[in-house]
């Protein structure tokens, strides 16, 4: 079994909360404020050996064959935890739900930053690909 993994971004407008004091706007990774970008810890290679260590192919979709490319999208937060982990592209419920639990599962990520203060980075179009071997 061969599982290929992919990372990737889509630029998402920013969205403001009515309240600034309260300070949830959410940025969008590609934002041209944000002095550091939100980061897996280590790095991109990192994060693929993080999902490759972790996923798990489903033994529903191994049976069927179910192959694909399953997109998800998240929030990094202040502190690096992942909050709002939604599957934008889906594949198959199995596939789909094996990429949120490995995406729940994830260490804290470095945070964006803004002038030195963390901030909330939208983070989309991560595409996590699942295939199985040919023998």
């Amino acid at each position: 079994m061969i599982i290929f993994l992919v990372l990737g971004t889509l630029t998402i407008k920013a969205q403001t909360a009515p309240d600034a004091a309260a300070d949830t706007t959410v940025y969008e990774y590609k934002d041209v404020q944000m002095t550091v970008k939100p980061q897996f810890p280590g790095g991109e290679e990192k994060v693929l050996d993080f999902l490759m260590c972790t996923l798990r192919y489903p033994a529903e979709a191994r049976e069927n064959n179910t192959q694909g490319k399953v997109v998800a999208s998240f929030i990094v937060e202040k502190d690096g935890t992942l909050s709002f982990i939604t599957i934008e592209k889906s594949v198959s419920k199995s596939l789909d739900d094996e990429t949120l639990r490995i995406l729940k599962r994830s260490p804290k990520w470095k945070p964006g930053m803004i002038n030195g203060k963390p901030v909330r980075v939208f983070y989309g179009g991560l595409p996590v690909s699942f295939a199985l071997a040919t023998n």
